[in-house]
């Protein structure tokens, strides 16, 4: 069960679309946000977001019309439509970030509409184009979303989460390349004065836009391939994808080195470990990025490498300083070896660079727990269920609750309270029946508690799933490796 439970933490949100299904003439109806970008009606969005379509329509306040492709910059995950719509509002554009700068993403999620707030971390990826925020609210759907900044100004567009609190967009400067390569002007507004959130949100509807796919299921491998929706696709369907769409010619850039990275989790969840390793060094050749090494990290984890795992996060958090994913790994590894003054540095940085990271705040407690500072350990445990909680009443997007139940079992395991965490397990496995990190979760959580024979009951569930997941039946100790390890982007 220990490299199980070391693997599997950060599962990124997938897709509902069958990758076994390409013959298929059935019809999919999906969504998802852009913004204008000319009184001409033109709008960015992601390229994930109409790919494959065979008709676009697009929808802003109660007018609607048709949408065609102008352009696609495949390797930042951009698209340039054309609508018959006339904005009323238009984009201002900014070329420059500055860190720690406040940011919202407003976009439309399966319910409702939602504005998100966070922070930049920085550019980073592929030509520096990559840009990183911390963020809490942003859910599938709303991809595609501007990204402004605290005077209403676009600085990039979203594109998704990476991890539990951090998000991901391709920078204005990709974006100004693919709207001068077509024509479509984009002068660089003057710097905007700070404005309240509810009129960043103002400007940010005035703009947004809702784009409407009609998707043939035959073209759907790109989309399952990058996990590019809200719904739990197995690993061998993604692999699957993956296997078709890598070599295809179609993608290059960040997206390509985004799919190198799926399709390497997907491998080590199913502990193929040298072909885990041949995509997390395909993805270093394209650009080396802190995603990269916390890559091999996780091979280095499965592998029981375990000191390898440590230079391999030194140099994510070299790379990237503010990768609070690195940060609260490197802090678990620390952890496991008893170094406990370097862990609760790095669990005390990644918690002052984003605040609502709560397994970082569960990793922290299980450090306090070890210094025998039990109150501050419990203060620490409740700071994240209470995150957690928070996230339940938000999210809609069932993978999403089942990743959040699965986190807050955890932090109720780490406080000691065995009946809430596998109550969470419970709901989380009802959500996904087939996730098997789940599932060895579950019977790792029993196993602490000495309840062996429902613990060995579950491992069987995990074997007649996963057989690969044979060395899934090792005892594992409740902090034992960096858990906090993302193998995904």
């Amino acid at each position: 069960m220990r490299t199980a439970a070391l693997i599997c933490l950060l599962l990124l949100p997938g897709i509902s679309l069958d990758a076994s299904r390409r013959a298929s003439a059935e019809i999919h109806l999906t969504r998802g946000p852009g913004f204008f970008v000319s009184k001409d009606g033109r709008l960015l969005t992601n390229f994930h977001v109409i790919e494959s379509c065979q008709q676009l329509k697009v929808q802003s306040g109660r007018l609607s019309g048709a949408a065609r492709v102008i352009a696609t910059d495949a390797a930042n995950d951009l698209a340039l439509l054309a609508t018959n719509l006339k904005p009323v509002r238009i984009a201002d554009w900014r070329y420059s970030v500055r860190s720690d700068e406040p940011v919202v993403v407003y976009g439309f999620p399966p319910v409702g509409e939602r504005a998100a707030d966070g922070k930049v971390l920085g550019l980073t990826g592929w030509h520096g184009n990559k840009l990183l925020f911390a963020e809490t609210g942003t859910e599938p759907g709303m991809s595609g979303s501007a990204i402004m900044d605290g005077g209403g100004l676009v600085i990039g567009i979203y594109v998704g989460r990476s991890g539990e609190v951090m998000g991901r967009g391709a920078g204005s400067t990709a974006a100004a390349a693919l709207l001068d390569a077509h024509g479509t002007a984009h002068p660089a507004a003057r710097e905007a004065r700070p404005i309240s959130k509810s009129d960043i949100i103002e400007k940010a509807k005035a703009i947004s836009v809702k784009v409407m796919c009609q998707l043939d299921a035959r073209s759907t491998d790109g989309r399952v391939c990058q996990r590019a929706g809200g719904t739990f696709v197995t690993d061998d369907k993604s692999i699957e994808a993956c296997n078709r769409e890598i070599p295809s010619g179609r993608f290059s850039g960040e997206m390509l080195r985004m799919m190198y990275l799926q399709r390497a989790a997907s491998h080590l969840r199913k502990y193929q470990i040298d072909l885990a390793q041949r995509d997390c060094d395909a993805a270093a050749k394209i650009a080396e990025d802190s995603d990269t090494s916390r890559c091999r990290a996780s091979v280095y984890v499965a592998m029981g490498a375990h000191g390898r795992v440590i230079t391999e996060l030194d140099e994510a958090v070299r790379i990237f300083p503010k990768d609070v994913i690195a940060l609260s790994a490197r802090g678990a590894a620390f952890l496991a070896r008893n170094d406990l003054v370097h862990a609760m540095a790095d669990l005390d940085k990644a918690i002052d660079i984003a605040p609502e990271f709560a397994n970082a705040l569960r990793l922290r407690g299980a450090v306090y727990e070890k210094m025998s500072q039990h109150d501050r350990a419990v203060a620490d445990f409740d700071r994240a269920i209470a995150i957690y909680d928070k996230r339940l009443k938000l999210y809609s997007v069932p993978l999403l609750r089942a990743n959040v139940l699965a986190a807050r079992a955890n932090a109720y395991n780490a406080k000691g309270e065995r009946d809430r965490a596998v109550a969470d397990y419970d709901r989380a496995i009802a959500i996904l029946p087939d996730r098997v990190s789940q599932i060895s979760s579950r019977a790792n959580v029993l196993n602490q508690w000495s309840d062996r024979e429902r613990a060995v009951a579950e491992l069987d569930r995990v074997i007649r799933l996963e057989p690969a997941n044979r060395g899934a039946t090792s005892t594992a100790a409740p902090f034992s490796m960096p858990k906090a390890i993302a193998t995904a982007p």
